[in-house]
């Protein structure tokens, strides 16, 4: 089984690391989280990262405060957190991490990757996805749609429609 680091060159060596850039600053290679499961301590996750030159990761609502105490130390950025709501036919909730999650990121060049699943109607998704946009904004943090398969966005026209 490869280790961590293996998979990690790896995907940066096939291209599919994300890539994030912002106007102010140069670009930085980024793994998503799943990426580095097996490693557990957030340190020795912080200390791989810059080994490797990755200016940060992406994550996903949890220990961010924690996670943040270490990669300032490191000058590691979260990139994206990685939020999935789950609708019903009678609505869709903003949960609590979530929120917790975006007074924890408030300022900071954060995106909020967001994905929806569930069984649902059109209006509730549209409603879920402004008061998510809402909620980002009164914490200087800015959304985008994450099309992944399962959720209710997975396809490219699908935000359209």
């Amino acid at each position: 089984m490869a280790t961590t680091r293996q998979w990690l060159h790896g995907i940066f060596c096939c291209g599919t690391v994300v890539v994030f850039a912002a106007v102010s600053q140069a670009r930085s290679f980024a793994p998503f989280d799943n990426g580095l499961g097996d490693v557990v301590d957030i340190e020795a996750k912080a200390m791989l990262l810059k080994e490797l030159g990755f200016g940060g990761m992406t994550s996903r609502p949890g220990d961010t405060g924690d996670l943040l105490e270490v990669f300032d130390r490191h000058e590691l950025e979260v990139f994206a957190t990685y939020v999935v709501l789950k609708a019903t036919p009678q609505g869709c909730p903003i949960p609590l991490a979530v929120v917790d999650e975006m007074r924890t990121l408030e300022r900071r060049d954060t995106v909020v990757w967001l994905g929806v699943t569930g069984d649902t109607t059109r209006e509730i998704v549209i409603r879920a996805i402004r008061e998510t946009a809402d909620l980002a904004a009164a914490h200087g943090l800015r959304v985008v749609l994450y099309p992944h398969v399962g959720c209710l966005l997975y396809t490219s026209p699908s935000p359209r429609d």
